[in-house]
């Protein structure tokens, strides 16, 4: 985000700034879509074509910190993605009970958990109970 933003330098917010407004005139908004596309009519190809060159590159970039971060979650958390995309297998097939199984060792949908109350006599009382986890039941 950061390299992209120096690169860029505000290019496209200076070109567009008048036509993306939500309420302009009507002639400000004709005028404004003539000069761009002269702009982009004009022979500026050497400009335009390393503009397309660095845009390329931030995109390869994020697509290489993505794969870093699946590999890193992976090391991480002990396989989950080797986990995981056994689950997202199963969908196509139409095997929910693959699908049930698979992703409740990746997103359990119960876990244990503790509850204190207190009793009559106003001392704490730990019980343990399973909890069901509502946001992973879809």
């Amino acid at each position: 985000s950061y390299l992209w933003k120096v690169w860029e330098g505000h290019r496209m917010a200076q070109l567009c700034c008048e036509v993306a407004g939500a309420i302009i005139l009507e002639d400000t908004y004709r005028t404004r879509l003539q000069m761009l596309t002269k702009y982009f009519r004009a022979k500026f190809s050497s400009i335009h074509c390393c503009y397309a060159i660095k845009y390329t590159f931030c995109e390869m970039l994020n697509l290489l910190i993505s794969i870093l971060n699946f590999w890193l979650m992976d090391v991480v958390f002990n396989g989950f993605w080797h986990k995981y995309i056994h689950a997202l297998a199963a969908i196509p097939v139409y095997d929910w009970q693959l699908w049930n199984m698979m992703s409740s060792r990746v997103f359990p949908k119960v876990a244990k958990c503790e509850m204190f109350v207190y009793g009559p006599s106003g001392s704490p009382n730990v019980l343990d109970i399973l909890c069901v986890l509502p946001l992973n039941i879809l």
